[in-house]
């Protein structure tokens, strides 16, 4: 079943797994950004233990290496009051997350930010940095043989599973709306549980803005721009 993509764990006894349900939603969304080759980060504000993260990484590679030359990215401060967030949690997720990235040729961030302080820091977009390097007389390099940064603003794919009240979800919806790419999905988390946020009153506004739902289903909802 596709919700047991969320996980993963290797020889070295690292390991990555989700909490919640209807990873499916999330993986088909991220399969039809890879097929349909659409351009922009892929950006998930919760990060956890990677569950979704990994769910993410598997749909691109599964779609015949759609994750090369991608840019992954969570966002996540570890910041909640639950018992189980720990610096040790944190630091096992960082480990985790980078040894499968490592081993799988995935270009991985992992962002130790408020939702809000991403927001507020990166409006004018990821500075990004890819060095490509052009072999010259002699094999040396000059400084114009190197192409390495580009700031992108613009995203294929958005995953929301921080903070659930509403204020929190329109804030990231305003911010992430004009950024993301015609095609483009953003996925909500915890749709199912009205006291953090009732998603059914959110909702219609989407819809008027553009947005078309693809799948909604247990704790996840997907919306394609138009």
């Amino acid at each position: 079943m596709l919700d047991d993509l969320a996980r993963w764990k290797n020889d070295k006894d690292f390991w990555i797994e989700g909490d919640s349900s209807d990873y499916h939603v999330l993986y088909k969304a991220a399969q039809e950004i890879a097929i349909n080759d659409i351009s922009g980060l892929i950006l998930e504000i919760g990060v956890r233990l990677g569950g979704s993260a990994f769910v993410t990484f598997k749909a691109f590679q599964d779609a015949q290496g759609g994750h090369y030359n991608r840019r992954f990215i969570g966002v996540d401060c570890y910041g909640s009051w639950a018992p189980s967030f720990t610096n040790e949690m944190k630091i096992a997720a960082k480990r985790n997350l980078f040894e499968y990235a490592w081993e799988n040729h995935i270009d991985y961030t992992l962002l130790e930010l408020e939702d809000t302080e991403f927001i507020e820091r990166y409006a004018d977009g990821v500075p990004t940095y890819n060095r490509t390097l052009w072999e010259t007389k002699g094999k040396q390099y000059k400084p114009d043989d190197i192409e390495w940064k580009r700031t992108i603003n613009e995203y294929s794919l958005v995953h929301l599973d921080g903070p659930h009240r509403m204020e929190d979800v329109v804030v990231e919806t305003d911010f992430f709306e004009p950024r993301v790419v015609q095609g483009g999905i953003i996925v909500y988390d915890d749709v199912d549980k009205p006291k953090k946020y009732d998603h059914d009153v959110f909702e219609p506004t989407l819809l008027v803005r553009g947005w078309e739902l693809i799948e909604r289903t247990g704790s996840k909802a997907s919306y394609r721009k138009l």
